[in-house]
C-alpha cells in the first residue's frame, strides 16, 4: 500500500514537471513566433513607408526640374527681349558705329535699371567688351566672345564662381557689329527663392558638369556623413560649350521618412 502511494506521488510529480516544461516551451515558442512576426511586420511597414517617401521625392524632383526649365525659358526670353530693344535702337547703333563708349555705357545702364538686370555689356565683333559691367576675366571674355561668334546666344554661364543666365541680341547696321549681352544671377540665394516654389526644398544647385549626365538620368542614392540622400543631376543649356553646366537636386530620405511616419500616424 505504501509502495503504491509512493508510485502515485512519483507519477504525479513526473506529469506536473512534464506539463510545466511543456508550458514553458510553448510559451517560449509562441513568444519567439510573435517577436518574429512583429519584426517582419515592422520591416514591411518601414519598407512601404520608404518606398512611398522615395516615390514622392522622385515626383517632386521631376516637378522641380520642369519648373526650372520653365523659369529659365522665361528668363532667357525676357533678357533677349530687353537686348533686342537696345540692339534695334538707332541711337545705340550709331554709338556702336562711332565707338562712343560713354553713350554705349549710358544706354546699357539705363536698360539694366529699367528691366532689373544684374549684368549688362556690349561685346564687339573684335572681342572688346564695353559697358557698366566690364569686370570679366580675360578667360571669361574669350569664352563669351567665342560662344557668341559660334551663334550661341542663350545659356547658363559661370562667372567669378557664380552661375548666371545669359541672353544676347545681335547689333547690325546692317553688318554685324556686336552683341548686347544681358545676364541675371543664379547664385545660391536666387536658387533658394526658386526652391520655395516647390512643395519640398530640393536644394537646387547649378554646378559645372563633371561627367556626361543624360537628361532624365536616374536618381542616385548616396550616403553623406551617415545620412541617406537622393540626388538627381541633369544638364542645362550652357552658353560655353567647353564648360557644361548641370542642375543638381538633393533631398534627405531620412527627413522624408520621418514626415511620412508622422503623416501616417
Amino acid at each position: 500500500m505504501i509502495r503504491t502511494t509512493a508510485l502515485k506521488r512519483l507519477w504525479r510529480r513526473t506529469v506536473w514537471r512534464f506539463q510545466s516544461t511543456l508550458t514553458f516551451r510553448m510559451t517560449l515558442f509562441y513568444g519567439a513566433l510573435f517577436a518574429v512576426a512583429s519584426m517582419l511586420s515592422l520591416y514591411g511597414t518601414r519598407k512601404a513607408i520608404e518606398s512611398y517617401a522615395e516615390s514622392q521625392i522622385r515626383r517632386e524632383m521631376t516637378v522641380g526640374s520642369a519648373l526650372f526649365d520653365r523659369i529659365a525659358a522665361m528668363q532667357f526670353h525676357q533678357l533677349a527681349q530687353a537686348g533686342n530693344v537696345l540692339a534695334n535702337d538707332f541711337g545705340f547703333r550709331e554709338a556702336v558705329g562711332t565707338s562712343d563708349a560713354a553713350t554705349i555705357g549710358s544706354a546699357l545702364q539705363s536698360l539694366q535699371g529699367r528691366f532689373k538686370i544684374d549684368h549688362a555689356m556690349f561685346v564687339a565683333v573684335d572681342g572688346t567688351v564695353a559697358g557698366p559691367d566690364e569686370a570679366l576675366s580675360a578667360v571669361d571674355r574669350t569664352q563669351l566672345f567665342d560662344a557668341l561668334d559660334a551663334g550661341r546666344e542663350r545659356g547658363i554661364v559661370r562667372w567669378r564662381g557664380q552661375s548666371h543666365m545669359v541672353a544676347a541680341a545681335p547689333v547690325r547696321a546692317p553688318m554685324l557689329m556686336g552683341w548686347v549681352v544681358f545676364a541675371r544671377n543664379m547664385g545660391p540665394a536666387d536658387l533658394r527663392q526658386l526652391a520655395q516654389l516647390s512643395s519640398i526644398d530640393l536644394h537646387p544647385q547649378l554646378v559645372p558638369s563633371t561627367s556626361a549626365v543624360g537628361r532624365g538620368t536616374e536618381v542616385r542614392d548616396i550616403d553623406r556623413d551617415g545620412e541617406r540622400i537622393l540626388s538627381w543631376a541633369r544638364p542645362v543649356p550652357a552658353l560655353v560649350k567647353a564648360v557644361p553646366q548641370q542642375l543638381v537636386l538633393e533631398y534627405s530620405l531620412g527627413r522624408e521618412l520621418i514626415k511620412a511616419c508622422m503623416a501616417l500616424g
